[in-house]
């Protein structure tokens, strides 16, 4: 008895064949050919040098290049410091937004407690500008290196156990500002190595 063959499989199966097998090759350039220098030639003559960039270009490119990859570097792994220091007291989109709003601001010439403030007000929007200054002072003297026992007793208070649902505003901007300091604090340790 005979295999049933199928039409549309054999005719599938030739076709795709007839495709692979064609008379056109893959690559019609045959480097042994007497006039295939002329061909490369003229491909090269069509490959415009004025579009290229020139070295100081390419540097400068290079350059700024690196330095985003270094940015994205140091966020990724500043990310991964506060999320093992902080998930269990806070959501990791707050982290996130953190880190983001931390990096953007850590290269400005603004103040260190602006820094914070900026940085904190990313994650707790409905604060108002002064009352985040009033909270930041002690993160920001502590980060000039001169902490004050103010600054040991926040480090030491703001979040024991609970979780950022559970903790009330002032609370939880306590921990915002401890994690935006916990951040700077890395970032500059980060940019030290390099």
């Amino acid at each position: 008895m005979t295999p049933d063959i199928r039409p549309f499989e054999t005719q599938a199966e030739l076709d795709l064949l007839a495709t692979l097998l064609g008379a056109e090759p893959a690559y019609p350039l045959n480097v042994l050919e007497p006039e295939a220098e002329a061909n490369l030639l003229n491909l090269e003559t069509e490959f415009s040098t004025t579009d290229c960039l020139t070295d100081e270009e390419i540097l400068e490119k290079s350059q700024a290049l690196l330095s985003q990859v270094d940015q994205l570097w140091s966020g990724i792994a500043l990310q991964k410091s506060l999320q093992q220091q902080f998930a269990g007291y806070m959501p990791q989109s707050l982290i996130t937004q953190l880190v983001q709003k931390v990096i953007q601001v850590a290269d400005t010439s603004v103040a260190l407690a602006d820094q914070l403030v900026q940085s904190v007000q990313a994650i707790l929007p409905h604060w108002q500008e002064e009352d985040l200054q009033v909270i930041a002072r002690p993160f920001a003297y502590a980060m000039r290196g001169n902490p004050t026992p103010e600054m040991v007793v926040v480090t030491r208070k703001s979040h024991q156990t609970k979780h950022w649902a559970d903790l009330s505003e002032i609370e939880q901007a306590r921990l915002g500002f401890k994690a935006a300091y916990t951040a700077f604090s890395e970032l500059e340790t980060l940019n030290s190595r390099e």
